[in-house]
Formats: structure tokens, C-alpha cells, sequence
């Protein structure tokens, strides 16, 4: 018999030589795979945050587009509302009766204060809600002195006071605009400019 190890000690150090490197494949492999799938995962988790700044920029960029062209809108129509104010002879009467500018204007006035209550933030739907709160007090005057000539006294001096007051709101709700839409403040007007004529900002009611 010859001496050395036996012949099945060799067939199973093959064996387990063999079993041994394909072990190690296998688990290279499983490696390999969960590294990829790592990647994967990874690849995909950015693309989905790439695709949700995407989708928040654009709806960011749609949001401001609606806020500027209401807001355009709503400054327009303010100034096209204070205006019959102060040009009507009798805002009692003209505010109620269909087709006068002062009823048109104000119809406009509150449909676009509608629109832009809902796509404006916090600070400016409290400014719009005293806005509302002004056109709707728009005709009701208190006018109870006797005789016609203090009556006509008493609308002039409202008209003039609901006038301002609206002067002074539509400088708060473009403040809140400009703020809300990252845009320059407001320039101040100066008495020199003429803008108040003879009135004064101590004439409006406070509203606020």
C-alpha cells in the first residue's frame, strides 16, 4: 500500500476546493446584485426629487402667473371703483341703480375680489376682507340732518371719507402685492406730487 493520504482525502479536498470557489462566486454575485439594486433605488430616489421640484417650481411658476394677472386686475378695478365714489353725485342712489358706473364698478369689484381671495396668501385676504367689508358699506350713508342743504353737506363729506378710506385700503393691498410677489415697495407719493389735493389721510375712518 502506498504511503501518503488516502484517495478520498484528495476527492474531498477537490470537493471542498470546488465548493469553496463557487461559494465565493455566489456571494460575489449576491453582492454585486444588492449593489446595483442599491444604486438603483438611489438613481430612482433622485429622479423622483428631480420630478418633484420640477412639478413644485412649475405649479410655483403657475401660481404667481394667476396671482400677477388677478392682482393687476384687482389694483385696476379698485381705481376704476374709487373713481365713480368720487365722481358720483349721489353714491346712495347710483350704487343701487343698474348701468350707473358706480353700480358696474362695484359689481366688478367684488367678482374680483373673489377671485383673488383665493389664490392669496394670509396678509392680503385680511387686507381684501376689509376691502369687501368697504364695498359693501358703499350706499349706506348716514345721512339724517335736515334741511336739503346740510343733507347734500353730509354726502359730500361721506363721499369724500369713503373715498379715502378706499384710497388708503388700495395702498395697503398693493403693499401686500408687491410683498407677496417679491417685487419692489412702493414708492410713497409726496403732497408735492398733488396726488391728495386738499385732503389728508386724518379724513378717512379707520377701518382696520
Amino acid at each position: 500500500m502506498e504511503s501518503g493520504s488516502p484517495w478520498w482525502a484528495t476527492l474531498v479536498i477537490a470537493v471542498i476546493g470546488i465548493g469553496g470557489t463557487l461559494s465565493g462566486v455566489t456571494l460575489t454575485q449576491r453582492y454585486t446584485g444588492l449593489r446595483e439594486e442599491v444604486r438603483w433605488r438611489r438613481e430612482r430616489q433622485r429622479d423622483d426629487d428631480t420630478a418633484a421640484r420640477a412639478r413644485a417650481d412649475e405649479q410655483a411658476r403657475w401660481l404667481r402667473d394667476q396671482r400677477l394677472a388677478i392682482y393687476t386686475r384687482l389694483l385696476h378695478e379698485f381705481a376704476v371703483f374709487g373713481n365713480a365714489i368720487y365722481k358720483s353725485e349721489d353714491v346712495a342712489q347710483d350704487v343701487w341703480q343698474e348701468g350707473t358706473p358706480l353700480f358696474e364698478s362695484r359689481r366688478q369689484m367684488f367678482a374680483i375680489l373673489d377671485e383673488a381671495a383665493l389664490v392669496a396668501d394670509t396678509p392680503l385676504q385680511r387686507v381684501l376682507s376689509i376691502v369687501s367689508g368697504l364695498a359693501e358699506d358703499v350706499g349706506h350713508e348716514p345721512y339724517i340732518h335736515e334741511p336739503d342743504e346740510m343733507l347734500e353737506q353730509e354726502k359730500r363729506s361721506y363721499r369724500r371719507r369713503l373715498w379715502l378710506a378706499g384710497y388708503r385700503l388700495g395702498h395697503q393691498a398693493e403693499d401686500a402685492i408687491r410683498e407677496e410677489l417679491g417685487l419692489p415697495a412702493r414708492r410713497e407719493p409726496a403732497r408735492e406730487d398733488g396726488y391728495w389735493g386738499d385732503y389728508s389721510a386724518e379724513d378717512a375712518p379707520v377701518t382696520a
